[in-house]
């Protein structure tokens, strides 16, 4: 069998074909590589002319029946060019089926179908699933390549797929509505993700604009040892500051008469080279781990 593999990137692509070149894999892959998203959704008014400029509240909502994708219009051309081959290679008829390698998380999901629905491709889905780039890693993800039809990627693709149209929807309308509303003379952007980061970023301003420094106590104890150790109070939220020096003052005298014991004092010396600067595997690994509040 003969089967075409769309990585999301070239160094992806260059990867799993050095893996496959190393391997016994039954089938004969052929290997295309895009460049992240070289589709991108319709805007307002090629759906539909009254949403185009002059911007007008009445047209609001804008809700398309089918949401769309074009190519990404480039000076160079270089994305019409690509999505021309990838197309032509997809709809050739000389593949058996396709491998998605797009990156394993939702936007790969959605680089690679929304480049699967446009071009009309009808072939049969394997899923290339890693979080490494490593031979071992590839092999292993060509060895064990997932249908598509399994339910976890078809929920995964759904959500990529969803998410991209709230995005226009949220963007394109509220936009619109809080531009006109705003009647300011100028564009106010608003989206699902620049928004929240922008608050974000103002809020933190505003905290340190409208700092005001606070006085607070810390309880230090000398201990007689050898070599002499000073130890500072922690309550039992692990936190020494005391902004009421009255309850510092009241700490200090119920701690009279009593003496300390210190058991043991452990010493250690470590040499920590400065760590390296993530990779966009491991910054994803590091902002999958942060819960964000937001109030």
């Amino acid at each position: 069998m003969k089967a075409i593999l769309i990585a999301e990137k070239p160094s992806l692509a260059r990867s799993i074909e050095d893996a496959y070149k190393k391997m016994n894999f039954p089938d004969e892959i052929h290997f295309l590589a895009l460049r992240g998203h070289i589709l991108t959704l319709l805007s307002p008014e090629e759906y539909d002319s009254s949403w185009g400029r002059p911007w007008r509240k009445d047209v609001l909502p804008m809700i398309p029946e089918k949401f769309k994708y074009k190519v990404v219009v480039q000076k160079d051309n270089d994305c019409r060019e690509l999505y021309k081959k990838v197309k032509d290679e997809l709809t050739s008829n000389k593949y058996d089926y396709v491998i998605n390698a797009c990156d394993a998380g939702r936007e790969g999901e959605l680089i690679f179908y929304e480049i699967y629905k446009t071009t009309g491709c009808k072939l049969p889905i394997k899923r290339f699933w890693s979080n490494s780039t490593t031979e071992d890693a590839c092999k292993k993800a060509l060895n064990n390549l997932i249908d598509d039809k399994d339910p976890s990627l078809k929920c995964l693709k759904a959500s990529s797929q969803y998410r991209a149209y709230f995005d226009w929807l949220v963007g394109m309308n509220f936009s619109r509505a809080f531009t006109l509303q705003a009647n300011s003379g100028r564009t106010h952007a608003l989206g699902r993700v620049m928004t929240p980061t922008l608050a974000m970023i103002v809020n933190r301003e505003l905290e340190i604009q409208n700092f005001v420094p606070q006085n607070y106590w810390e309880i230090k104890a000398s201990f007689n040892t050898n070599p002499e150790y000073e130890g500072t109070y922690i309550d039992d939220e692990k936190e020494s500051k005391i902004f009421d020096k009255s309850k510092a003052d009241s700490i200090i005298g119920s701690l009279s008469g009593f003496d300390g014991i210190v058991e043991s004092v452990d010493k250690v010396e470590e040499k920590k080279n400065a760590p390296t600067l993530h990779s966009l595997l491991e910054l994803q690994r590091e902002a999958n781990r942060v819960t964000w509040v937001f109030s």
